[in-house]
């Protein structure tokens, strides 16, 4: 056997509940041995397996870290002596992949994806004595020497993902999880229709999957789930009330947090037993006794 020593000084807890973030806790690894491990501070991430992971969905690791690829690479190339064909070959065969794998569990707008690529294009340019102000369109159309879009990479790379955990038996309970997240995002019974991913209503921190179907929704790509996951309860959702309804003002995050912590999903749970009429506050709160109703009236229910 071989002799291998654990380092516990470099082990770190992941965890989204802000009361214990970075804290030290204690774990009994034998009855006459204790360790001391401390969880990772709210805004810092972990890199496992060369990707960065945030335990509060934050980009702004990745972020940095494709900036720093990026501008390293594009001030390499720069003093390079070669033909536009082999910055074409490098940046679609070695750069892209490269931030693609990074980019994995991301979602980037496509300004940001025009910013964080803007030194290779601009190199590009150079490569081909361009004006600086050349549309970008021209440098990724096919007719022309062109590169591939990084928002279009970013795109297709997404899709697979997608494709293979709903369509891989092996992944089932994960995909499972996945749709229950991002119905849980957007705090309605049923598996968001494509009219739900282009509402503005979205939680702060959307699943990964949320993210993607709502990247996809603006090239008119929809997914449907197989199997039900319905959440029984009422008849009608509060969120689809409020957007289908031009009159009423369009619940804000904060609202969405508050439904959220109160448990609060239908109509069904506002209204009289008959459903004749809105319950007052007070009535609200008798009929959801297991809800957090800490604090003043909601603005959504007045």
């Amino acid at each position: 056997m071989a002799n291998i020593t654990i380092n516990h000084d470099k082990y770190t807890i992941l965890t989204n509940n802000p009361k214990f973030c970075n804290k030290e806790l204690q774990f009994q690894v034998t009855p006459s041995k204790s360790i001391t491990i401390r969880t990772a501070p709210r805004a810092s991430s972990n890199r496992i397996l060369g990707i960065y992971i945030n335990a509060f969905n934050s980009h702004t690791p990745t972020l940095k870290k494709i900036k720093q690829i990026v501008n390293h690479f594009a001030y390499t190339m720069r003093f390079k002596k070669i033909t536009h064909d082999h910055l074409i070959y490098i940046i679609n065969k070695v750069l892209l992949p490269k931030l693609e794998y990074i980019n994995q569990f991301t979602i980037f707008t496509r300004s940001q994806c025009d910013s964080l690529l803007a030194p290779v294009k601009k190199l590009f340019k150079q490569h081909l004595k361009l004006p600086i102000s050349t549309h970008n369109n021209i440098i990724h159309n096919k007719l022309f020497p062109s590169i591939n879009s990084f928002f279009y990479n970013q795109f297709y790379s997404h899709i697979s993902i997608v494709n293979v955990i709903f369509n891989t038996p092996m992944f089932s309970t994960i995909g499972l999880q996945k749709i229950l997240t991002t119905q849980y995002d957007f705090w309605i019974p049923n598996f968001p229709t494509s009219k739900d991913l282009s509402n503005s209503i979205f939680s702060n921190y959307q699943s990964l999957l949320t993210r993607q179907l709502r990247l996809f929704n603006k090239f008119y790509i929809t997914f449907l789930p197989h199997c039900n996951t319905s959440v029984s309860g009422g008849g009608n959702s509060i969120v689809s009330y409020f957007n289908s309804h031009q009159l009423l003002d369009s619940l804000s995050s904060s609202d969405l947090q508050s439904l959220q912590k109160k448990c609060i999903m239908f109509m069904d749970q506002l209204a009289s037993i008959d459903g004749s009429y809105l319950s007052t506050w007070k009535d609200v709160k008798k009929q959801n006794p297991k809800a957090n109703f800490k604090g003043p009236t909601p603005k959504w229910f007045q």
